[in-house]
């Protein structure tokens, strides 16, 4: 018996109906299976090719890079009819990985940051952080998308942690206990509350 424990992924896997080779080791996919379902987005595939050996031939041959297609019944994004492959997880592992300009956007927003905290934050120009917003379908450098899950990462650890917020354990802290059907006082945090 192994003593190694796997936990099990409850999201649904990613598959691919369409994929577009675009420039710059982009490409276009169609996600029909997945958390990104219904949804057509240009995925920057350069630091998984980059990082790659086995990806060397696709970084400087332009004519390889259009031969892309999605195969394996949307499971993998294959060039030269299988010769190179890469799973749609790591697909989508990018996808997370990235931020367009409206997104960004909604960042600032949620985060009730101005342009001028954002690019002082993020350690940019603020002439950077309008080319971003003003671009809502293009896609940011990787580094500015990883600070911005940070920044919100440390702002509140506790809800990316636990997925609450610290608010909402201490209004559960000032709840009165129930009384289970043995007689002992509970309370369960509304994390935890069955619907």
């Amino acid at each position: 018996m192994s003593r190694i424990k796997t936990k099990f992924d409850p999201r649904p896997m990613p598959r691919i109906e369409s994929a577009r080779p675009m420039d710059d080791l982009c490409v276009e996919v169609r996600w029909i299976a997945g958390t990104r379902i219904g949804r057509t987005e240009v995925v920057d595939l350069s630091s998984a090719i980059n990082k790659y050996r086995v990806y060397a031939p696709l970084r400087s041959d332009r004519k390889l890079f259009e031969s892309l297609a999605a195969g394996n019944d949307g499971a993998i994004l294959e060039w030269q009819e299988g010769d190179f492959d890469m799973a749609v997880t790591t697909v989508e592992r990018l996808a997370e990985e990235q931020m367009t300009g409206a997104d960004f956007e909604k960042f600032l927003a949620r985060n009730n940051l101005t342009r001028a905290q954002a690019a002082a934050e993020l350690g940019r120009s603020l002439r950077n952080i309008q080319d971003f917003i003003a671009k809502p379908e293009a896609v940011l450098p990787r580094v500015i998308a990883l600070a911005c899950f940070g920044y919100e990462a440390r702002k509140n650890p506790w809800e990316v942690l636990f997925g609450f917020s610290l608010d909402a354990t201490f209004e559960f802290v000032k709840q009165e206990p129930t009384v289970n059907d043995n007689g002992a006082e509970v309370t369960f945090h509304p994390a935890y509350r069955r619907a």
